[in-house]
């Protein structure tokens, strides 16, 4: 399986991150970051958890942890 393959598997869901290869975990966390970025464009909270709602179960964990970087970095 390609890389393309292999981390469109991880940001699906299909394939648990902590399983993929490190050079797919670090593409991955490119997107990771990317997501965050969506949710916190989000007006409010109740925006943000909707956008948050809508991720895969097996991503969210990792774009949550990401939002929270962000938040802090922004000063919130």
């Amino acid at each position: 399986m390609n890389a393309s393959d292999q981390i469109k598997n991880v940001l699906t869901g299909v394939t648990d991150f902590e399983d993929a290869q490190s050079g797919i975990q670090m593409s991955c966390a490119l997107h990771f970051y990317q997501g965050a970025c969506e949710v916190l464009k989000g007006k409010d909270k109740a925006a943000r958890q909707a956008k948050l709602a809508r991720l895969p179960e097996k991503v969210r964990p990792y774009i949550e942890k990401e939002v929270v970087r962000l938040w802090k970095l922004r000063g919130h």
